[in-house]
C-alpha cells in the first residue's frame, strides 16, 4: 500500500489533575475527542472548566463542605498555554474543531516502471500526487499515481508505439487509494498519555492512529489498532517538544491490528496480527533533494507479512524544518515491488 498519513486529527480537550501544594504544580492532561486521527495532540476545554471552578455555587456537588472562595487557575492557565504554543499555535490558544489547519499537495519524484507486452517491452515514468486536508476534528488523503511517459519496443530498438500502455496504466492506478484515519476516545487517549509506555506525555510531536481505513484497488478496509499506533509527525512542534516527547526513540510493541470490516479477500474482516512500531529520529538529509532539515524521524511498521495488507507501508520518514515549522519531504519504503520507494515533497 502506498499509505502516507501525513498528520492527524488534533485533541480537542485538556483537563488537569489536581495536587497538593508539596506534589507541586498541575500538570496538564490532554484528552483526544475521538475525532479521525492523524495529528497533533491538544488542549481545550480547561478554560471553561477553570471559569466553572471559579463561578461555582456553594453546595452544587452535593457535599456539606465550607464553600471557599474562587479558585486561582492563572498559573494552570499559563502553562497550558505555554503548551499549546510549543506544540504549534502561537497565542496560546486551539482553533475551531471544524477549522483547517493543515493542507498540503505533494508530488513525488520520478520513478521507472516496466514490464513486457507480447514481444514488446515497455518502460513507464510516473509519479505519485498526495493531497491532504485536516481539522481538529479529522483528516483525509488521497494518493494518486499517474503516467508521465510511455516507450515500448522490441529488442531495445525498434519503437512499438504504445503497445503495452493499457497495461502499464493498469498497473500504475492499482497504487491509487483514499484513506482515513480515527483517533482514540477521551478516555483512552487521557489514559495512554498518564500511564507508564511509550505514548505518556507525548502530547503533539506523533500523532495517534486507532482506526485506519483504506480504499484501494476496488476494496476497502477498516483496521483497528490496540493500543494506538503513530501515524505522522506533527510538523509545527518547537524542537524542545521533540526532544522531550521522543528523545532517543519509541518503540510501541505488541500492538493487535484487528479487521473490523473488509472486501478483501486476502484480508477479511476478522483477521488479527500482532506487530511493532517504531519511532526514531534520524539525520535531515535527503540526498535525492538535495535537502538538508533540522529534525527528522523514521516510522516503521512491522506486522510481518500482512504489513502492507493492513494498508501501512514499511516505513515513512518525515523531514520536518522547525524554523517555518514545515513538513519538507516524506520518503516511503512502500512494501509494494513496482514502486518500492517514494521520495515525496511540495514543488517536485
Amino acid at each position: 500500500m502506498l499509505h502516507v498519513t501525513l498528520i492527524a486529527s488534533l485533541a480537542l480537550a485538556i483537563s488537569l489533575v489536581g495536587c497538593s501544594s508539596e506534589q507541586g504544580p498541575a500538570k496538564p492532561v490532554l484528552k483526544n475527542s475521538g475525532a479521525t486521527s492523524d495529528k497533533l495532540v491538544g488542549l481545550r476545554s480547561t478554560q471553561a472548566r477553570n471559569t466553572n471552578n471559579n463561578n461555582q455555587p456553594a453546595g452544587n456537588d452535593g457535599s456539606d463542605d465550607v464553600v471557599q472562595g474562587p479558585v486561582d487557575t492563572s498559573a494552570d492557565d499559563a502553562a497550558i498555554a505555554a503548551l499549546i504554543s510549543d506544540c504549534g499555535f502561537p497565542d496560546g490558544k486551539l482553533p475551531e474543531p471544524t477549522a483547517t489547519v493543515f493542507q498540503k499537495s505533494m508530488r513525488s519524484l520520478p520513478v521507472s516502471i516496466s514490464g513486457k507486452k507480447s514481444i514488446a517491452n515497455y518502460t513507464a515514468v510516473v509519479r505519485a500526487t498526495v493531497d491532504v486536508s485536516a481539522s481538529m476534528s479529522g483528516a483525509k488523503q488521497n494518493i494518486k499515481v499517474g503516467l508521465e511517459s510511455f516507450t515500448s519496443n522490441v529488442g531495445g530498438f525498434i519503437p512499438l508505439g504504445d503497445t503495452g500502455r493499457a497495461d502499464a496504466e493498469k498497473q500504475v492506478q492499482a497504487n491509487n487509494s483514499s484513506s482515513e484515519s480515527v483517533g482514540p476516545s477521551d478516555d483512552e487517549r487521557s489514559a495512554l498519555l498518564d500511564q507508564a509506555g511509550p505514548w505518556k506525555d507525548i502530547y503533539c510531536t506523533i500523532s495517534q492512529t486507532k482506526t485506519l481505513t483504506t480504499m484501494k484497488n476496488g476494496t476497502t478496509k477498516t483496521v483497528s489498532f490496540d493500543p494506538p499506533i503513530p501515524g505522522a509527525m506533527w510538523a509545527k512542534a518547537s524542537p524542545s517538544r521533540f526532544k522531550t516527547e521522543i528523545g532517543s526513540g519509541k518503540t510501541f510493541a505488541n500492538v493487535t491490528a484487528t479487521v473490523t470490516n473488509s472486501s478483501d479477500s486476502t484480508l477479511p474482516a476478522g483477521t488479527k496480527v500482532t506487530g511493532t512500531v517504531s519511532v526514531t529520529p534520524i539525520p535531515g538529509n535527503v540526498s535525492q533533494l538535495k535537502l538538508s532539515t533540522d529534525t527528522a524521524y523514521t516510522i516503521k511498521f512491522d506486522f510481518g507479512a500482512q504489513t502492507t495488507a493492513l494498508g501501512l507501508t514499511l516505513s515513512q520518514s518525515f523531514y520536518i524544518n522547525t524554523t517555518d515549522k514545515d513538513l519538507k519531504a516524506i520518503v516511503i519504503e512502500t512494501g509494494v515491488t513496482d514502486l518500492p520507494q517514494l521520495v515525496i515533497a511540495s514543488g517536485l
